[in-house]
């Protein structure tokens, strides 16, 4: 439990952190690509879109599991135009000041080439910009899955140029979960104001709001059968909803929200955690469960920043979750589950970072 419960504060501690200002900031950037070509990473369970037309080389080692090496370039150029490279790295063998060492990179201004302002696939990112072997490029780095993924756009300038910077981050927001474009969503979002979002959930589950200890929950419902019924669902459910302020979450508390949801006990020292995750603006950990019962669960404790820094302590917490009543059902979900948070939107209209 205090693993857990160290892992979910080090996530809102972070927050308190001024992060920089981007230094690309223009009022009409413009895209130099055209983003039309889908590359499929199935080992990292992620797709994104390329500059259609150019060259994409994709290897897979298997004698260490999940590392992955993806290279795209721009035809007929020999290497001296634009460049976009991704590789993973196991997370304490490697981290980002290593892999920049090795690629030469020099940073001129740390305090104003390092940015975290986006999210990559719904995890926080940090972007580095600096001069390499190679000359200029942008370094992107994101955790998921026990990996630290590195993406990296050498550019064929001597600087990087707000478009170029711009278009980058246009790719880089693409990345999203491999099932994403197989889902069928409903016609319209559910707004949901405790939490200024407008989010899409898959065309078939039901919505349900409900009254509960934790306070107002709005429930989406793999079977419809299960949003009246006083048993345990015989579904997925997907949940999301405000809870106490951060300061008030001590070990019992959480426990009895969670299990409130699981129906059941859970041990939360067997909790595994999954890294911090970034749901509009809202920055947390999060974490599996399996409870006596042998239902399952993925909980995020998201904290949004802005509350944070005007609040402190006195802050709300959002919490994500997703339940299912076996691990076959769970697994089928989770992919579902992180689809709905990379397409979650604020009620203003403004995308999820």
């Amino acid at each position: 439990m205090k693993r857990l419960l160290s892992g979910v504060f080090l996530c809102f501690l972070i927050l308190s952190v001024v992060l920089p200002t981007p230094i690309f900031a223009q009022d009409d950037p413009v895209l130099l690509w055209t983003l039309a070509q889908v590359v499929d990473i199935e080992v990292l369970n992620v797709r994104l879109n390329v500059p259609r037309g150019w060259t994409v080389e994709q290897t897979t080692d298997d004698t260490t599991a999940g590392t992955v090496s993806l290279l795209v370039s721009e035809p007929e150029t020999a290497g001296a135009g634009y460049v976009i490279s991704l590789s993973t790295f196991q997370i304490g063998i490697t981290n980002p000041s290593e892999i920049l060492e090795r690629s030469g990179m020099i940073i001129a201004d740390p305090e104003r080439d390092i940015t975290a302002d986006r999210a990559v696939n719904i995890r926080p990112a940090v972007t580095v910009t600096g001069t390499g072997d190679g000359g200029q490029a942008l370094f992107t780095f994101w955790e998921a899955g026990g990996l630290l993924i590195a993406c990296t756009l050498d550019v064929p300038g001597e600087t990087v140029t707000p478009d170029e910077a711009y278009s980058w981050q246009q790719l880089l927001a693409t990345v999203r979960p491999l099932v994403f474009d197989d889902i069928v969503f409903a016609t319209a979002p559910y707004e949901f104001p405790d939490l200024n979002a407008a989010i899409a959930y898959p065309d078939g589950w039901t919505p349900a709001i409900s009254a509960r200890d934790a306070g107002t929950v709005l429930g989406f419902y793999q079977q419809a059968a299960d949003v009246d019924s006083q048993a345990a669902p015989n579904g997925a459910v997907m949940a999301v909803f405000r809870t106490d302020p951060i300061h008030a979450l001590d070990q019992t508390k959480m426990a009895a929200l969670i299990e409130s949801f699981q129906g059941a006990a859970v041990d939360l020292d067997s909790a595994q955690i999954d890294g911090t995750f970034s749901v509009v603006g809202q920055t947390g950990s999060g974490f599996t469960v399996i409870d006596s019962s042998g239902r399952h669960g993925y909980y995020i404790f998201a904290l949004d920043q802005e509350v944070f820094e005007s609040a402190g302590e006195s802050g709300s917490v959002a919490v994500w979750s997703l339940t299912a009543p076996d691990q076959e059902t769970f697994e089928a979900a989770v992919p579902v589950f992180l689809s709905v948070l990379w397409r979650v939107e604020i009620l203003d209209g403004e995308s999820s970072p």
